[in-house]
């Protein structure tokens, strides 16, 4: 995709997403864990085994010249309740700090002279 969007002219943009199964990407206070934490959810095991090589695998996008930006920390010192189910779904106010942190990652790139 990237070079897709370069032989174009475009600017691509990959991002990680946070997830509530990412140990330490959030606190949690009790009432977003009952929505949020189911421990055997299957998608549990695959991001605490996935997250560290997906990070892995971005610091080699990012190698090759692809603008990757980790937001799996985008919550780490936000203690309200942000995710609205036991998947990885987030609540208005936590899709706001998303949007707002690949806005300013973006803004800053298509803004950049390089």
């Amino acid at each position: 995709m990237y070079a897709l969007a370069k032989a174009k002219g475009i600017h691509y943009f990959h991002f990680l997403q946070p997830n509530q199964y990412d140990d330490g990407s959030k606190p949690m206070g009790d009432e977003e864990r009952r929505i949020a934490v189911t421990e055997d959810h299957p998608y549990a095991k695959g991001v605490k085994a996935g997250y560290p090589r997906l990070r892995e695998l971005g610091a080699e996008l990012i190698n090759r010249g692809v603008t990757f930006v980790d937001l799996t920390n985008v919550f780490a010192n936000d203690r309200d309740v942000l995710y609205r189910d036991n998947c990885c779904h987030v609540n208005r106010e936590g899709q706001l700090i998303v949007v707002a942190a690949m806005a300013k990652t973006i803004l800053g790139k298509v803004t950049d002279k390089n």
